[in-house]
């Protein structure tokens, strides 16, 4: 709980107290999201959000989806599950 809201705080400071606003800001969570390690950084883009509002920032989900096997089926399972998580922010 202690490294949400610090990642929150931080990042609602830095956004705040700029004397201009940057007009776009891009922002990389990399890693699978659900995992419980990504989950305060997840967090801290939710309140990002929250504090913005919803029309002033957009997620972009970027995902690899494996070809395997004879014949040839994609996998796309993970993929599926992030998406719902993102969804959900």
């Amino acid at each position: 709980v202690t490294q949400v809201s610090t990642l929150a705080d931080h990042e609602g400071k830095s956004t705040a107290s700029s004397a201009e606003p940057p007009e776009i800001c891009i922002v990389e969570l990399g890693g699978t999201l659900g995992d419980i390690e990504s989950m305060p950084f997840v967090e801290a883009l939710r309140q990002l959000q929250e504090h913005l509002g919803y029309k002033n920032m957009m997620f972009v989900h970027v995902s690899l989806v494996p070809v395997l096997g004879s014949p040839s089926e994609q996998k796309t399972k993970p993929t599926q599950h992030s998406v719902k998580t993102m969804m959900q922010l």
